[in-house]
């Protein structure tokens, strides 16, 4: 008499790992996102996740610039053209 026992084994495909990764992408982009929308509605029209990120950036190095009140005269000035490099750029993709 012939026995055999037959086991069922999930193979791990790369078709889950990319599933994984892209819903890890999503949940990151997630705020980004929100914040695309906020920007639409104070805009009044679309903006994207390039655009979003842009205004991102203006914003930060603005806060950069202006609110550090003792940090050194060069610190302040490359936070100052960071600045202005920010501000220039969103206006050229705007």
């Amino acid at each position: 008499m012939e026995k055999n026992i037959y086991i069922k084994r999930e193979v791990s495909t790369s078709s889950s790992v990319q599933n994984i990764m892209s819903s890890i992408a999503n949940k990151a982009k997630s705020p980004i996102t929100a914040l695309a929308k906020y920007y639409s509605i104070v805009l009044e029209r679309e903006i994207g996740m390039k655009q979003t990120l842009l205004l991102l950036n203006a914003q930060i190095a603005f806060v950069f610039a202006v609110f550090p009140a003792n940090i050194g005269f060069i610190a302040r000035a490359v936070c100052c053209a960071w600045f202005v490099k920010a501000v220039l750029t969103c206006k050229k993709n705007l």
